[in-house]
C-alpha cells in the first residue's frame, strides 16, 4: 500500500487534515507531512492524528531565492528516499505546485489538489499581471501543472479556469466534501437538535475566517440596514478574532463598534464546538470576493440551516435554486434577504433546505470523496 507525503496547510481550519488523517488510519497506508515552516507550531500539531508523521518543514517556493529552493528540493528528495515515498500530494497549488518542476529530480509521482482561494484568486491574479515578475511566475505555473500525474480541484470554475491555462491537463473534481458520519454523531449526541444553545439569544453566524478576502465589511455595512426589531433580538457572531491578519481584525472592530449592534468576535472554532455553533444559528451568512466550494457552506446546508451567500459562480449541482443568494452586490438587499429569513416571509424555505441537503447527500459526501483519492493513489503505486 501506498506511502503518502503530503505538502499541505495543517492549520486547524484547513480542510486538508480531513484527508489526511483519513488516510493516516487506513489501513496498508503510512502517511507523512511536509508544511511551511510558519506553520510548524505546537497548537497546529495538535490536530494531526497521531498517526501522522511530520518530517520537518518547507520555506515558501520562492522564483528569487533559488539557494532556498535548491536546499529544500534535496529536503524533499532525500526524504524521498528515505522513508519509500511512492506519491507526493501537493494539496494547495499556490505556492506548492512549482515543486512539480522538478519532479524529473525527485522521481516520484505528483498529485495536485487545488482550492478556490489558490486557483481562482492567487494564481488567477499572477495571469491577469502585466509586469515580469507575475508573468514569470504564471508561465512556471502552467509548467507546474503539466508535470503533475493526477490534478484534482474541489470546483467546476476552478476546472474551468485551469482549462483555459492547460488545455490539455485533465482533472477531476473531487470536492472535500462534509464528514456526515461525524455531523450524525454530534447530533445523536446532542439529542438531535435539543441541545441547549451555545451563545444565550438568537444569533445569525458569518462563520468565514477574518480575512479581507471573505469581506466581512460589506456584512458590517449590511447590519445597519436590518429592521430594528432584528437589530434588538439577535446578536451577530463572526469567526476567527484569532487572525494572523491583526490590521484587518482591527479595521471589523471599529466599524463594529459604530454600529450599536451586539456584534461578536469568537476565535476559531472547530470540531464540536463550530458544529454547535452551526446547528444553533437562525441564519448562516457568506459574502467572499471568491470562492469555491466552502465546505463550511455545505455543512450548514446538510444540517438545513438558512444559508445566504453572494452572486458568484458557485457549481449549480450543489449551490442551485434552493440556496439562498443575493443578486447584486448590494449591502441593503443583503439586509432584505436576512430580514426576509429571520420574519419567516421567504415561500417554501423549509423545501428548500431540505432540497439544499439532499444536493449534499448526493454530491458532496466526504467518502465518496476519498474513495476517488484512494483509487487515484493506487493508480499511482503500481
Amino acid at each position: 500500500m501506498p506511502n503518502i507525503l503530503y505538502l499541505a496547510d495543517i492549520h486547524p481550519k484547513s480542510h486538508n487534515l480531513k484527508w489526511i488523517d483519513y488516510f493516516s488510519e487506513l489501513p496498508g497506508y503510512q502517511v507523512f507531512v511536509l508544511p511551511l515552516k510558519n506553520q510548524l507550531n505546537r497548537s497546529n500539531l495538535e490536530y494531526l492524528s497521531k498517526s501522522v508523521t511530520v518530517l520537518g518543514a518547507l520555506r515558501p517556493y520562492s522564483l528569487w531565492k533559488i539557494w532556498n529552493v535548491f536546499s529544500d528540493l534535496n529536503f524533499i528528495k532525500t526524504l524521498t528516499k528515505r522513508h519509500k515515498i511512492d506519491i507526493i500530494h501537493v494539496m494547495y497549488a499556490e505556492p506548492n505546485a512549482n515543486w512539480a518542476l522538478w519532479k524529473c529530480i525527485i522521481k516520484t509521482p505528483f498529485v495536485l489538489t487545488t482550492r478556490g482561494t489558490d486557483i481562482l484568486k492567487s494564481i488567477n491574479r499572477f495571469s491577469e499581471s502585466r509586469n515580469i515578475t507575475g508573468k514569470l511566475a504564471f508561465l512556471l505555473y502552467k509548467k507546474a501543472f503539466k508535470k503533475f500525474d493526477k490534478i484534482t480541484s474541489t470546483s467546476q470554475s476552478q476546472i474551468t479556469l485551469l482549462r483555459n491555462w492547460c488545455p490539455e491537463v485533465k482533472i477531476i473534481k473531487i470536492r472535500t466534501g462534509v464528514n456526515i458520519d461525524k455531523i450524525k454523531t454530534f447530533l445523536d449526541e446532542n439529542n438531535n437538535r435539543t441541545s441547549s444553545k451555545v451563545i444565550n439569544k438568537n444569533y445569525i453566524l458569518f462563520p468565514r475566517s477574518i480575512y479581507p478576502l471573505y469581506n466581512h465589511e460589506f456584512s458590517l455595512e449590511a447590519l445597519k440596514y436590518l429592521h430594528q426589531e432584528i437589530k434588538d433580538n439577535y446578536k451577530f457572531i463572526f469567526l476567527g478574532s484569532d487572525t494572523k491578519d491583526r490590521d484587518y481584525y482591527n479595521k471589523l472592530i471599529t466599524i463594529s463598534q459604530k454600529l450599536n449592534l451586539a456584534v461578536e468576535f469568537l476565535p476559531t472554532q472547530n470540531g464540536k464546538n463550530y458544529l454547535k455553533l452551526l446547528n444553533n444559528a437562525s441564519v448562516v451568512v457568506m459574502n467572499p470576493k471568491s470562492d469555491g466550494s466552502p465546505v463550511s457552506a455545505m455543512e450548514a446546508m446538510y444540517l438545513e440551516k438558512p444559508l445566504i451567500l453572494p452572486p458568484l459562480n458557485y457549481d449549480s449541482d450543489i449551490f442551485d435554486e434552493n440556496v439562498l443568494r443575493f443578486k447584486k452586490w448590494d449591502p441593503k438587499i443583503l439586509a432584505q434577504l436576512i430580514s426576509d429569513v429571520v420574519t419567516s416571509k421567504v415561500p417554501h424555505l423549509n423545501k428548500m433546505l431540505s432540497i439544499s441537503k439532499e444536493n449534499i447527500l448526493r454530491e458532496a459526501d466526504f467518502k465518496k470523496g476519498v474513495i476517488k483519492i484512494d483509487e487515484i493513489y493506487k493508480s499511482l503505486a503500481l
